[in-house]
């Protein structure tokens, strides 16, 4: 009871220490403690892995995708001992033992096998084989157990993979999803009234929409490409696990030689003769339904001559007569155009004289219309005319007006230094005076 105890506990702490998504954790946690100290590239993998909260749930389930790949690769390794193995071997020569004496003596090497190499496929195909022969107590139906047991394989090896294609999936929707919240805040930072100092902001957000995009399609890809070829890898095993169980079983158990399988060899005899006087009668009956088929469609080819033949006829009448209305119908219309057309041509010169002259009439008016049009232009251009010499003399006179008020200037400028003199001498004056009192 303490060892089976010991035993289980022992399996759950290595089921617990192999468990996938322990080492995504350890995986995500070491990557984010090494990322400040990269030697190369830190602030690429500073922007791309720590930029948003969806980067950090994108980053950890990768490395849940990854870590469940690595643990099915990890296991290939034991998986091609076991083949190398052949755990068979020496039994393939033993055809004196019963079918459940060598499938006992099978689970007993079996059980000397390493706890590493017990779990692989191939062991546990072998122990599956022996527990159905055990159960069956002879060999009877095993090529269809076998079958049985590599159509299960196939489909446990597809569900294995169901968590690795649920985080491919969901890698690429949380970077959509980051898409989404990235232009979201970029939108929301968005103020028509302070657009330069919004401007950041908003370029933040479609950073953040951007990389977390970029960074799951990444991500993903790896997913995809690993994923291949695990899995390819995983097919090549199971195929070789197939093959050694479809050659080497067979040749371990030998087939049963009971009178059930008297029974079951005269009861095929039976069948096969079963089926050989089937066959001849239906050969025969085949025989006689083409003679029948082939009366049948000669028959049938000669009444539809007849009826092909009967139809040209028909036709060919039809034809006749259709023709020959349509040709009376033809020259009643022709007769009909013509007369019209004649009439018309009798008409024609006096339709065309009044619209002559109307076109005449016409066009004496536009031309009257259009000699007006030309006097008026013609005193529109001399109007001009008399305006651009007026613009001349404007400018003759503006420029004399300049003159004079430089003139005007330099006269108020000589009368300042006249004022400025008198006062000058003035003022000399008034000393000499005070001097010589």
């Amino acid at each position: 009871m303490s060892n089976s105890t010991h035993d289980a506990a022992g399996s759950r702490w290595s089921s617990l220490a192999l468990s996938p998504v322990l080492w995504a954790t350890a995986a995500t946690v070491g990557f984010y403690a090494v990322i400040p100290y990269l030697p190369v590239q830190r602030e690429l993998a500073a922007r791309y892995f720590t930029s948003h909260p969806l980067e950090y749930v994108t980053a950890a389930l990768f490395f849940l995708g990854l870590a469940i790949l690595a643990r099915k690769a990890v296991g290939f390794a034991a998986e091609n001992r076991a083949l190398e193995s052949s755990p068979l071997e020496g039994l393939a020569t033993a055809r004196t033992m019963h079918a459940a004496e060598t499938a006992s003596v099978l689970e007993q090497r079996l059980r000397a096998i390493p706890g590493r190499l017990a779990g692989t496929r191939l062991i546990e195909r072998v122990r599956d084989v022996c527990d159905f022969i055990r159960g069956r107590r002879s060999s009877e139906g095993l090529e269809d157990h076998l079958r049985h047991l590599a159509n299960q394989a196939a489909d446990r090896s597809h569900e294995s993979y169901g968590m690795v294609r649920t985080v491919t999936w969901a890698v690429p929707i949380l970077g959509f999803l980051g898409t989404v919240m990235g232009i979201t805040i970029a939108i929301a930072n968005v103020t028509p009234e302070q657009l330069e100092t919004s401007l950041n902001d908003v370029t933040g957000g479609l950073a953040v929409a951007f990389d977390t995009t970029a960074l799951a399609l990444a991500l993903s890809l790896v997913l995809v490409f690993a994923t291949f070829v695990v899995q390819g890898a995983e097919n090549r095993i199971l195929t070789r696990v197939e093959d050694y169980a479809a050659a080497r079983l067979p040749a371990v158990f030998p087939p049963a030689t009971s009178p059930a399988a008297t029974l079951h060899a005269a009861e095929a005899e039976s069948a096969r003769r079963l089926l050989e006087g089937t066959e001849s009668l239906i050969a025969s009956h085949a025989h006689v339904w083409q003679q029948s088929l082939d009366a049948l469609r000669h028959r049938w080819q000669e009444t539809l001559a007849g009826q092909q033949t009967r139809l040209d006829e028909v036709l060919r009448e039809g034809m006749a007569a259709t023709l020959a209305d349509h040709s009376r119908q033809l020259a009643t219309v022709r007769g009909e155009f013509l007369t019209a057309f004649g009439r018309l041509v009798e008409e024609f010169p006096v339709r065309l004289t009044e619209a002559v002259g109307g076109w005449q009439s016409q066009l004496a008016q536009s031309t009257a219309t259009l000699a007006e049009g030309l006097s008026d232009l013609n005193r529109q251009t001399e109007t001009l005319r008399e305006l651009v010499g007026g613009e001349h003399e404007l400018a003759r006179l503006e420029d004399r007006l300049v003159q004079n008020l430089e003139a005007l200037r330099a006269a108020e400028n000589f009368q300042e230094t006249v004022h400025s003199l008198s006062a000058a001498v003035h003022l000399l004056t008034a000393r000499v005076r005070s001097r010589a009192a």
